[in-house]
Order: structure tokens, then C-alpha cells, then sequence
């Protein structure tokens, strides 16, 4: 069988998923993200919450007419899923410039607590 479901070979060490979770770069890493999720979270929700609140209170303002059928409530509605992709996006942006040497300095310092382990019998 081969794939990423294939063991680690005898000369490659299973990595300390201690090591990593208790690295500096990883607590880093994983607060980095979870910053970014909240915050994306509130923007993109606190986005809708106006979006069906407009909806529920404000009617007349959302059917008006804003080019020949085309209303008010059409485009904010559509704005919810430009919201999203703009969300996606910076995400993306953001794990490409910063996520990624986290990851790698993780990894790293997991190489280094497997080399220090002593052979196992």
C-alpha cells in the first residue's frame, strides 16, 4: 500500500507529537489561527445578522429598486457570499505568508527533540 496511509519506514522516526504540540512555533501557530477564525467569524456573522435584520425591519428598503428589477436586498444578499470569498482570500493570504513558517519552525523543532531521543531496542 502506498500513500500517506503507509508507515514510516524503519530509518524514518516517528515524530514526537508531544514535542510539536509544546513547541513555542506551534502554541504560536495555533493562536495565530485562532485569532483569524474569530475574528473572520464575527465579521462574516455580524455581516448577516444586518443582512436578515434589514430583511425583518427595513422591507422597503430592501425591495427598492436599484436598477430595472434589480433591488436593494438582491445585493446585499450577494455581498453575504462576496464576504465569504473575501474571508476565504485573506485566509489564504494569510496561511501562505505567515502560517506556513510556523508550520515549517513546528516541524523543525520536532526533527530536532526525534534526534535527540535515543534509539529504541
Amino acid at each position: 500500500m502506498s500513500g500517506p496511509q503507509q508507515r514510516a519506514s524503519a530509518e524514518e522516526p516517528e515524530p514526537d507529537w508531544d514535542a510539536i504540540a509544546n513547541s513555542v512555533a506551534f502554541r504560536q501557530l495555533t493562536r495565530s489561527r485562532r485569532r483569524f477564525v474569530v475574528v473572520a467569524l464575527v465579521i462574516a456573522l455580524g455581516w448577516f445578522a444586518v443582512f436578515l435584520g434589514l430583511v425583518c425591519y427595513a422591507p422597503g428598503v430592501m425591495g427598492a429598486f436599484v436598477y430595472r428589477g434589480l433591488t436593494v436586498g438582491y445585493l446585499f444578499g450577494t455581498s453575504v457570499f462576496v464576504v465569504a470569498g473575501i474571508m476565504t482570500f485573506a485566509y489564504l493570504r494569510l496561511s501562505r505568508r505567515s502560517f506556513t513558517g510556523l508550520e515549517e519552525a513546528a516541524r523543525n523543532s520536532a526533527g530536532a527533540a526525534v534526534l535527540d531521543e535515543e534509539p529504541r531496542s
